[in-house]
C-alpha cells in the first residue's frame, strides 16, 4: 500500500458522500468555538413566527438550520449541496421541519432557483 496521494482530485459530491456520516462529529471536534459559530449564522436573522424565505447554499446536514429555526420557526429553507448523504443526514435531523424544506442536489452555481425572492 502506497501513502501517496492520487493526482487526480476526488470529485466533490463523492468526497462529501464519503464523509458524510462523520461530517457533525468532525465539525463540532474540529470548528473553533463550533457553538458560536453556527449560532452565528442566525444572528441575522429577526426573530418572527412569518413564513420568511431563507436560501442555504452547501446546506450539508444543516448544521445551522437549529439556530435558524429557532429564530423563525415558520422558515421555509431551500437548501442546495452536492452531496446526496448530506442531504439525507439533513432531512432525517429536520423530520418535524420536513414541510419548511425544499433540498436541491446540485451545485449552487448551476442550480436552478425558485422565482421567488429570499429574505435571507
Amino acid at each position: 500500500m502506497s501513502n501517496k496521494q492520487s493526482c487526480i482530485p476526488e470529485e466533490m459530491a463523492a468526497f462529501f458522500d464519503a464523509r458524510a456520516d462523520e461530517y457533525d462529529h468532525h465539525m463540532k471536534n474540529t470548528v473553533v468555538e463550533y457553538d458560536l459559530f453556527y449560532a452565528a449564522v442566525a444572528e441575522p436573522i429577526s426573530p418572527t413566527d412569518e413564513k420568511i424565505h431563507i436560501l442555504d447554499l452547501g446546506c450539508g446536514t444543516g448544521l445551522e438550520l437549529e439556530g435558524i429555526f429557532k429564530k423563525a420557526p415558520q422558515a421555509i429553507v431551500t437548501g442546495i449541496d452536492l452531496s446526496r448523504k448530506m442531504l439525507d443526514l439533513l432531512e432525517e435531523k429536520y423530520k418535524a421541519q420536513a414541510t419548511s424544506l425544499d433540498l436541491i442536489q446540485d451545485s449552487y452555481e448551476t442550480a436552478a432557483l425558485p422565482s421567488e425572492a429570499f429574505d435571507y
